[in-house]
This record gives C-alpha cells, sequence and structure tokens, in this order.
C-alpha cells in the first residue's frame, strides 16, 4: 500500500475502528494520507441537521427553550456555510479533508435542506423539551486498554444514557441497535454500563422521530476493548488492502471509489 504515516496515529476513536473494519484500504485514503474525497449530499444534511438539534439541546441545557423559528435560523445558515466550507468528515473525532464536490445523487438539494430544517424543528418541538441533557457533544477522552480513545456522544442524558441522532429514510430495529460499536466505545470511555438510543429523524412522507433503545453491559465493553486492541494491531502492520465485499465498496458510496477500482491508486 506504499509508504503511509502510522506515526500520525496518536489515538483511536469509534470512526476509525468502523472505518478499519469496513475496508483497510477506505482507512488508509482518509486518516493516514487525507486524501480529497467527493461529499454526499446527504452527509452534508445530516451534519446540518446535528447542528440545529446540538444547538436546542445546548440552550435547553442551559434552562432554556429556543424558539423552533430559530432553530431553523441556525440550520440555514449552517447549511450555507457547510456549502461553502466543502469538507468531508462524518463525526466530530473525525480528520476534516477537501471534498472534490458534493454528489446530491437523487436528491434536489434545496427540498433536502427544507426537510432537515423541518426535521430540526419536529425534534426540537417533539424531543426537546421532555430531555435534561448532562452533556451535549462533549469531547471524551480516556484509554481502552492503553491505547488513547476518544469519542463526542452527540447527548448525554442521566443514567447515564448515550443518545445518537441520525438522519434516515427508514425505520432501523432494536436488533441493529444492539449491534451498533459506538455505544460500546461510549461506554468504554464512560468507564461503566450505560442505556442508549438512536434518536432517528425520518425522512419519509410523514415526518416522525424514531427511538430505538438498546443498553450496553460490562460485557459488551470487555469485547470492544479486544476489538480495539485487534484493530490497532491491524494499523501498526501497515497493510491496507481493499474490501469489495464491504456495502460502501460502490461509486455511490466510497468517496475514494475511481481511485481504489478505476486508478489503481495505491
Amino acid at each position: 500500500a506504499g509508504e503511509v504515516g502510522m506515526s500520525e496515529i496518536k489515538r483511536m476513536s469509534y470512526s476509525m475502528v468502523r472505518a478499519w473494519l469496513d475496508c483497510p484500504r477506505y482507512f488508509m485514503y482518509w486518516y493516514l494520507r487525507k486524501m480529497p474525497a467527493v461529499l454526499a449530499g446527504r452527509l452534508l444534511a445530516g451534519r446540518v441537521y446535528h447542528h440545529g438539534v446540538a444547538y436546542a439541546l445546548k440552550r435547553k441545557k442551559a434552562g432554556q427553550l429556543v424558539p423552533v423559528d430559530e432553530v431553523r435560523d441556525i440550520m440555514s445558515d449552517r447549511w450555507q456555510s457547510e456549502l461553502k466550507e466543502s469538507v468531508y468528515y462524518e463525526n466530530l473525532e473525525e480528520p476534516k479533508i477537501e471534498a472534490k464536490q458534493v454528489n446530491w445523487g437523487d436528491d434536489d438539494p434545496g427540498k433536502l435542506k427544507d426537510t432537515v430544517l423541518r426535521l430540526g424543528a419536529l425534534y426540537t418541538t417533539k424531543m426537546v423539551p421532555k430531555l435534561e441533557p448532562v452533556a451535549v457533544e462533549e469531547r471524551l477522552e480516556g484509554s481502552i486498554g492503553d491505547i488513547p480513545f476518544v469519542g463526542y456522544p452527540d447527548l448525554v442524558l442521566p443514567g447515564p444514557g448515550v443518545i445518537d441522532h441520525k438522519l434516515a429514510t427508514r425505520r432501523v430495529n432494536t436488533e441493529l441497535a444492539n449491534k451498533d460499536m459506538q455505544f460500546s466505545a461510549y461506554a468504554a470511555l464512560l468507564g461503566k454500563p450505560i442505556w442508549a438510543a438512536w434518536h432517528q429523524a425520518l425522512d419519509q412522507k410523514k415526518l416522525d422521530i424514531n427511538v430505538v433503545m438498546t443498553e450496553r453491559r460490562q460485557g459488551d465493553i470487555d469485547w470492544f476493548a479486544h476489538l480495539v486492541a485487534e484493530v490497532w494491531h491491524g494499523i501498526q502492520s501497515g497493510v491496507f488492502p481493499p474490501n469489495p465485499l464491504c456495502w460502501r465498496c460502490s461509486e455511490a458510496k466510497c468517496p475514494y471509489y475511481l481511485e481504489c477500482k478505476v486508478l489503481m491508486e495505491d
């Protein structure tokens, strides 16, 4: 895979673990080479939604219920700044790299923006009033085993409970939530079992917020710690093969598909 700087990897995150498990070559392009990538319009939309919801929750944590129109305005401004900045990343702990272009796929950007603003308003009115935020997008840092690890949970509630916001087009079930590694990472960083939930903002004919509950116990934390150690060793080996069986191995879903499959960039 050529010379890459493993020494640049000073800490791990859930996103890095997931990326390496999905496709080591994708991991190399993004985290080590920081190659410019195609930015999916839905990913940009998800970041705008997260920003608006986080704003409303931070105000709630401060004891204020933010007006819906204010959330809409915040999200609209964020949409414009995201288009202008045009960078590729998914979660806050990830490096921001240059986006070569925005790929909207089958979405109309104007309609998608309107949907995101409406979903942000729906979450603000339906969910925010009954939540008691302990922390909103605050950095968690520690070690899993002897490996430095970092994460930014969307929302921490009493319990502790951890909420992950999802902009989605279909409902998911508890089985998928039970398998999610991100909640295991947060439980490990918090150092205790947690209850957790996805709050899905559903972009369907009838917009809705779908709550999918799960939990992480000590056994889940221990298993995840073992997984992190194995992934860390894999990264340090310096071997990053492509994984054509990965769900993201297509031009539509992988920002590096052309470099990998067509240009054979290694």
